[in-house]
């Protein structure tokens, strides 16, 4: 569970230099999307779906992206947790920033190649 909540704290701390409203749930939400990605990644290229149609499918898809974003409204954003989150990583050394952008990035970057080669 620790890496799931370091990458939350990682796209928390991109969405804090933005200062913007909502932060934590928009940091959130990103984080949702990205995991929803894996996760439609994964199906897709297993075929679980056994080139199922669309009208077969949404409602189920709707399901599952309401389904996570719940859980991670109910681990990050209910009673304050990512305060929690935040305190337990905030003291990181610049050589564990630096590391903690890299793997950021390179997660981001091969959900987005992953989710492209697989679907296109």
């Amino acid at each position: 569970m620790k890496i799931y909540y370091y990458l939350y704290y990682r796209i928390y701390r991109i969405w804090i230099k933005m200062k913007g409203p909502d932060n934590a749930f928009l940091a959130m939400v990103a984080f949702s999307l990205l995991i929803i990605f894996n996760i439609s990644t994964f199906i897709k290229h297993f075929n679980f779906l056994n080139n199922k149609s669309y009208e077969q499918i949404k409602i189920p898809v709707i399901l599952g992206v309401i389904s996570v974003l719940i859980i991670n409204y109910l681990i990050f954003i209910h009673r304050k947790k990512y305060v929690e989150i935040e305190k337990r990583f905030i003291n990181e050394t610049k050589r564990q920033i630096f590391i903690g952008n890299l793997i950021i990035s390179i997660y981001t970057l091969l959900t987005f190649v992953f989710l492209f080669w697989v679907f296109f």
